[in-house]
C-alpha cells in the first residue's frame, strides 16, 4: 500500500510489537512556516495521521490533560530559532532534550502527513511526534545540530508502556484486564486521579486494544487510546478515554449525557468518550499504570 503505514482494516495500531511504516511511503520534509503552540497543548489538539504511533500520541494527549488539568509539566520544551527541544527521558530515566528543526513530513496537498493538530494554525503535535521518532531512531539533536530529516518509514514505534516511560520519566508497568475484575481497574485508575473516584487524572495513563475482537466492542484493533480520567453518574462507574485519530467517537453504548470536567461527553465528534467500567474490562487488554 502506498502512502500510509502498516495499519489493520480499522486503523489499528501494533499490539506488544514495535513496527514502522510502509516502505513506499513518499517523505516530502518541507517547513510549514507555523509556529508551535498558538496558545496551549490541549489535549484535544492531538490528532494521528498516517502512522502507526498511536502508542506515543496517547501517552502525549494524556499527558497534555494532567498538564492543564493538574498543574504537571511533562510537555515541557525549549525553544531556538527555527527548532526545539523536546524533553524526553533515555533508558536510565535521565531527562534531555531531542532538538529537532521544524521541517515535518506533508503529503502531496502540503498537509502535515503525521502527528498534526486539529488547529490548522500551530505544528506542536508534529514536533514532538518527530522528537520522538528521532530518539526511537538513535538520533539525538543538539541546538547546534538539531535532527533535521531522516528515514520515517524506519522509525521502530513502540507501544504501551515504553512511549509512557520515555515521556514521563516513570517506570509503569503493564496491568493486563485479565488479571482484574472490572471494579479493581477502576479503583486502579481512581488511584491517579484528582480526588479520587470520578476526577480526572494526575498521572498520564494509556490502555490498548488487542488484535483480535472482543464480542460487542466498537474499538479499534490493537490501538492505543488516552485514558483522562473516572466519571461517575447515578450507580454507573465510567473510564474516559481519548482516541488519538481524533473524529467521530466509537458507537460505544449507554454513554452518559453529562459534562464532565468540562467536556461535554455526549458530543460525538471528538474522539472523547466514557466507557463503563465492564466494558472497559471486556474490551480493553490493559492499561499502562503507574
Amino acid at each position: 500500500m502506498s502512502d500510509t503505514c502498516k495499519q489493520d482494516e480499522d486503523r489499528g495500531c501494533g499490539f506488544h510489537i514495535t513496527i514502522g511504516c510502509d516502505e513506499t511511503m513518499v517523505e516530502n520534509w518541507k517547513d510549514t512556516g507555523l509556529p508551535l503552540i498558538k496558545e496551549l497543548k490541549r489535549y484535544y489538539e492531538m490528532l494521528q495521521g498516517n502512522c502507526t504511533s498511536c502508542g506515543f500520541l496517547a501517552a502525549v494527549i494524556s499527558a497534555a490533560w494532567t498538564d492543564e488539568t493538574a498543574g504537571t509539566s511533562y510537555l515541557s520544551f525549549s525553544s531556538g530559532t527555527g527548532k526545539w527541544g523536546i524533553q524526553l527521558y533515555n533508558a536510565n530515566r535521565s531527562p534531555f532534550k531531542n532538538w529537532v528543526t521544524s521541517k515535518l513530513c506533508l503529503n502531496a496537498a502540503s498537509q502535515i502527513q503525521f502527528a498534526h493538530s486539529s488547529d490548522s494554525g500551530e505544528i506542536w503535535p508534529g514536533i514532538w511526534e518527530k522528537a520522538y521518532a528521532a530518539y526511537l531512531l538513535g538520533l539525538i539533536g543538539t541546538t547546534a545540530n538539531p535532527v533535521d530529516t531522516f528515514a520515517w518509514s524506519s522509525v521502530p514505534w513502540s507501544q504501551n508502556v515504553k512511549p509512557l516511560t520515555d515521556l514521563t520519566g516513570k517506570s509503569y508497568q503493564i496491568k493486563p484486564t485479565s488479571s482484574y475484575t472490572a471494579t479493581a481497574i477502576y479503583n486502579l485508575i481512581a488511584s491517579r486521579c484528582s480526588g479520587g473516584s470520578g476526577g480526572g487524572l494526575t498521572t498520564p495513563l494509556i490502555a490498548w486494544t488487542a488484535p483480535t475482537r472482543p464480542a460487542g466492542s466498537p474499538l479499534s484493533l490493537s490501538h492505543n487510546y488516552a485514558i483522562l480520567g473516572t466519571l461517575v453518574n447515578g450507580s454507573s462507574r465510567y473510564i474516559v478515554l481519548r482516541d488519538p485519530v481524533g473524529g467521530s467517537d466509537p458507537a460505544v453504548p449507554a454513554q452518559p449525557s453529562v459534562t464532565w470536567k468540562g467536556i461535554n461527553i455526549g458530543i460525538t465528534s471528538d474522539g472523547i468518550f466514557a466507557l463503563s467500567q465492564d466494558n472497559f474490562k471486556a474490551w480493553y487488554a490493559g492499561l499502562a499504570y503507574y
